[in-house]
């Protein structure tokens, strides 16, 4: 993580969102030129970026709202023509608790075969 003086700035340059998580003066977008698949391809080095930001205390958001409005969006970010924007991550220093994240069993969410259908070794 970055100096006092570094996280100090960051947050004085941030707002707090609707969720209640600070957002700075980062917006992390993932482009690519529009084919069938190339959206899948941005995804791994999203999640990525994701990790990375909470490594360094960042807090983030994968958002694909913004496809939405396709047209409006590529021209408010500068995206080139020939370009097409898959994801927006917004990245801040999160404002309250933002301890460590849980994760669940492993016997609820992985399945063998069918929905429900317990995999050996798991339970």
């Amino acid at each position: 993580m970055g100096s006092d003086e570094q996280r100090r700035r960051a947050q004085a340059g941030g707002h707090a969102n609707r969720g209640g998580e600070r957002t700075g003066p980062i917006t992390e977008r993932a482009q690519a030129t529009p084919t069938r698949t190339a959206g899948s391809s941005i995804y791994p080095a999203v999640q990525n970026m994701l990790l990375a930001a909470r490594t360094l205390g960042l807090g983030s958001v994968l958002t694909t709202r913004h496809t939405g409005h396709g047209k409006e969006c590529d021209e408010a970010m500068g995206i080139p023509a020939g370009y097409k924007s898959y994801a927006i991550l917004p990245i801040g220093w999160p404002m309250g608790n933002f301890g460590s994240v849980g994760r669940g069993a492993l016997s609820d969410v992985v399945c063998l075969d069918d929905w429900g259908k317990p995999y050996p070794g798991l339970e």
